[in-house]
């Protein structure tokens, strides 16, 4: 009840559409014909297109689509955040470590720079060591 009053339900249903859009263009994107390429997306679509050329009884709907898509995005979106967060975590456990990383970022990127570029990383060789560290350990 709360949640209707507050318009939390309106911004829930807002943002389900946005995904949902955002998927629906996934697909619209794989059906185009002329595609070259073969990703997973386009192994479901040609799964779905087969069960509904044989008749099957059970019926695999572009909503089952989306849902697949939408757990492989997620999947690959936990994994990303699930080694952030222990990354950070290492580098808080080991302040030697996370003094030595920030020196190297300052020293290489300096002031003018916020953020680290992938043409940065050439550069942050403690960095990457640090990173790769932290892939094995977790």
């Amino acid at each position: 009840f709360i949640d209707c009053i507050s318009g939390q339900n309106r911004r829930l249903k807002n943002n389900f559409s946005v995904v949902d859009t955002f998927f629906q263009n996934v697909l619209n994107e794989h059906l185009k014909p002329g595609r070259e390429s073969s990703t997973i997306v386009d192994l479901m679509i040609d799964m779905k297109k087969k069960q509904e050329n044989d008749g099957d009884a059970l019926k695999f709907t572009t909503d089952h689509l989306k849902g697949m898509i939408s757990d492989i995005f997620v999947a690959g979106i936990g994994g990303v955040a699930g080694i952030t967060l222990w990354g950070m975590t290492e580098l808080i456990r080991n302040p030697r470590v996370m003094k030595k990383v920030q020196d190297e970022i300052r020293t290489t990127l300096g002031d003018k720079k916020e953020r680290i570029k992938e043409e940065d990383l050439n550069q942050l060789h403690y960095f990457k060591l640090v990173v790769k560290e932290t892939l094995r350990l977790h």
